[in-house]
C-alpha cells in the first residue's frame, strides 16, 4: 500500500494519522509531498498540485514502487 504524506495542503490536517499507518498496516510506505507546488489557481480547495508537481510525485511513486517490488 502506497500512501501520500501531505506536507502542506487542505489534507495537511492527517498527517499524525497518516504517520501511524507503517505501523498498523505491514506494507504501507509513504510517499512524501513536501516540496511540491500547489497548482496557483486552486485559490479555494489548496489541494492540487502544479504539473510539475505531478511529475514528481509520479516519480516518487515508481521509485517506492521499484525499491518494495525489489526491481
Amino acid at each position: 500500500m502506497l500512501v501520500n504524506f501531505f506536507i502542506q495542503g487542505g489534507c495537511a490536517g492527517h498527517n499524525v494519522l497518516v504517520n501511524q499507518l507503517t505501523g498498523i498496516i505491514n506494507n504501507c510506505h509513504l510517499i512524501t509531498t513536501e516540496d511540491l507546488v500547489v497548482e496557483p489557481s486552486d485559490m479555494e480547495w489548496d489541494l492540487h498540485f502544479s504539473h510539475d508537481s505531478e511529475v514528481t510525485l509520479g516519480k516518487r511513486y515508481a521509485e517506492k514502487m521499484i525499491e518494495v517490488l525489489s526491481l
